[in-house]
């Protein structure tokens, strides 16, 4: 798995749309095939997100597959500047960064024996979570835990389903002990979807392999993203070091 930020001149254009119209720039530069392929995949093997600073906006690219690498990866890597059709300014591609996970690296941190029973997370774009048919605006453990097991089920694993005990297991063992969170309404094609963003700090509870697990997760979440609609600018999240 690769994360690719890319360090882009700041526009008047608000986070939101910005990185909507992102996502379509990246979409038209790929191959029709692969493009079909990506409409079909119930988990899409790419998550992408934005947050602007002062100076900056960062546009955020995780290709979770080989394939994806081998498809995007040189396109992203071949942009110096960025043109919408929606937009009339250029947009500068200043810097690229890459930074690298591996399955062996995910799975060192299954079986390190130091995993922290608290764990703080930070959704630094908006996340939201689909609960029988309705889009929650809250997050809990389970939902969190849900989604990143069926995400890395798919992407490393490539098996169609999750191990139901695991969850609950996992859901029963962890609570959300404190947040800061704000919601916060994207808008997708012409729809806004309720979702949050902010922090909370998760408590897991039991064995050392537990909490190695849910740790594990959650890395992995750092390029899966968490939630719904990760391909198209939230579910952004990051664990963050705790303060002693």
């Amino acid at each position: 798995m690769k994360k690719i930020r890319l360090h882009l001149s700041k526009v008047s254009l608000k986070d939101d749309d910005l990185v909507c119209k992102l996502q379509g720039f990246l979409m038209e530069k790929l191959s029709d095939d692969f493009a079909s392929f990506l409409h079909q995949q119930e988990t899409n093997p790419y998550s992408m997100n934005l947050r602007s600073e002062r100076e900056e906006s960062i546009w955020t690219v995780n290709l979770l597959s080989e394939e994806a690498e081998q498809q995007i990866l040189p396109q992203l890597l071949s942009l110096e500047t960025i043109k919408l059709e929606t937009y009339s300014e250029e947009i500068l591609v200043k810097n690229i960064e890459i930074q690298s996970l591996s399955s062996q690296s995910l799975l060192e941190v299954f079986q390190g024996d130091e995993a922290s029973h608290l764990i703080s997370l930070n959704f630094y774009t908006p996340t939201t979570f689909k609960r029988q048919g309705q889009f929650v605006l809250f997050p809990d453990t389970r939902l969190i835990f849900q989604s990143l097991m069926q995400k890395y089920s798919r992407l490393v694993e490539g098996k169609a389903e999750i191990e139901e005990e695991t969850l609950e297991f996992l859901a029963e063992h962890s609570q959300i002990t404190s947040y800061r969170l704000k919601s916060h309404y994207f808008p997708i094609h012409g729809r806004k979807y309720p979702a949050f963003e902010g922090r909370v700090t998760i408590r897991v509870q039991g064995a050392s392999t537990l909490k190695a697990y849910a740790q594990m997760l959650l890395r992995f979440g750092e390029y899966s993203g968490v939630g719904a609609k990760c391909s198209l600018g939230m579910g952004g999240m990051r664990i963050e070091e705790r303060k002693t």
